[in-house]
């Protein structure tokens, strides 16, 4: 997957539509600031497209952190939720809306879901096998 990711990012890349110079130029300064090293350097036009790096411990780790079910939200919207259910507004464009913590029942059946064995199986989908790999112009 990594490498289905990166070879469509290196197409991006190598055939970007040409955009204003002047944002561009902004926007590599901007970028360029917010590089630690000057070994980053020779990659602040590809950055954008192209990862070169698969890391998976830093993934696994970033993921331990992120992807959990206390540090999430989830928003529901219904034409039948009424002003009885929905106690507070939002003071920019005074919208009725509700919010409140997990209960515990919920946070614990997120935290160890009870998955039901139905046969089917939940897979990557299979390599992309029609992305180009040669683009020299024939005769």
């Amino acid at each position: 997957m990594f490498e289905e990711t990166r070879t469509l990012g290196n197409i991006k890349f190598d055939f970007a539509d040409k955009g204003s110079a002047i944002n561009y130029c902004v926007s590599l300064a901007s970028t360029m600031q917010k590089f630690e090293d000057v070994k980053d350097i020779p990659h602040l036009l590809r950055h954008r497209f192209v990862a070169d790096h698969f890391d998976k411990e830093r993934i696994k780790e970033l993921a331990s952190h992120f992807v959990r079910p206390e540090n999430t939200l989830m928003f529901l919207t219904s034409k039948s939720l009424d002003d009885a259910t929905l106690q507070q507004k939002e003071k920019w464009y005074n919208i009725d809306y509700s919010s409140e913590k997990y209960s515990e029942e919920f946070l614990k059946g997120l935290i160890h879901p009870q998955v039901k064995d139905n046969g089917k199986k939940l897979d990557l989908p299979p390599a992309n096998t029609l992305l180009p790999k040669n683009f020299d112009i024939l005769p």
